[in-house]
């Protein structure tokens, strides 16, 4: 199915795709969604984020922190190539249990597809290989497929559609809404539900943005898990800059 998903839009793409570098940096954080947009020909990027998590347990409850990094860079306008390196480390109540700690290598790109014409939203398709290590290295794929659509000029309203495989199982299924405003030339605000559509669930996390100059953007995010208010919640810190290149 992501396959007839995958041509089709590829088709779409021939008629209409007019991407292009933005004057300030276009950031995948804060928040669980991606934009549509790639970041421009030849510009390098780095987004780079450390999160504390709560989990809570009548039974057992455990505290993770860890990061997450993003190396983008841009072939062209429309297209891009990225790595994503994750780690995390459980800190677990129980003194007799072994403190767990987990790392990710994904490699992928991403192709912006559509401009936003009328009720056509921006649209990109993104697809990474990813490489797991817990206890044994496991293969996966992350492929979304991520929309924007601005109204007026403050709100913008994101999606992502996403299929997740891992060797030995099932597909799975997930979502992503989010909706965001500009206060100012510097803040952004945003709110957003998200989860797993193949047992569905929602998820809430909201934060700001800060951008320091064109090229250096700070945010600041939290969130609630599993739809309960007390037992799963994180705080996410984060940091994205671009390079631009040499004239």
């Amino acid at each position: 199915m992501i396959f007839r998903i995958t041509f089709l839009l590829i088709i779409i793409s021939s008629v209409k795709g007019y991407g292009q570098s933005a004057e300030t940096i276009r950031s995948g954080r804060p928040g669980q969604s991606i934009g549509p947009f790639s970041i421009g020909q030849s510009i390098f990027q780095v987004q780079s984020g450390f999160f504390f998590n709560q989990i809570g347990s009548s039974s057992l409850g455990r505290d993770v922190v860890g990061n997450n990094s993003v190396l983008r860079f841009g072939l062209s306008e429309l297209i891009e190539i990225s790595a994503v390196f994750d780690y995390s480390k459980s800190y677990i109540e129980d003194p007799r249990l072994p403190d767990p700690s987990n790392t990710s290598l994904q490699l992928g790109g991403r192709y912006h597809l559509l401009d936003q014409q009328g009720i056509v939203p921006n649209l990109a398709l993104q697809s990474r290989v990813g490489f797991y290590n817990e206890g044994d290295f496991e293969l996966s794929t992350v492929s979304i497929i991520a929309t924007s659509h601005s109204f007026g000029d403050f709100y913008t309203f994101f999606s992502n559609w996403k299929m997740i495989t891992r060797e030995g199982d099932d597909a799975q299924y997930a979502y992503t809404a989010n909706l965001s405003r500009t206060l100012s030339d510097k803040v952004g605000v945003f709110a957003e539900i998200y989860g797993s559509l193949s047992d569905f669930e929602v998820n809430y996390d909201a934060g700001f943005s800060y951008l320091v100059n064109d090229d250096l953007q700070l945010d600041l995010s939290a969130g609630i898990q599993d739809g309960n208010l007390t037992d799963d919640w994180f705080i996410d810190l984060g940091v994205s800059w671009r390079l631009m290149p040499k004239d």
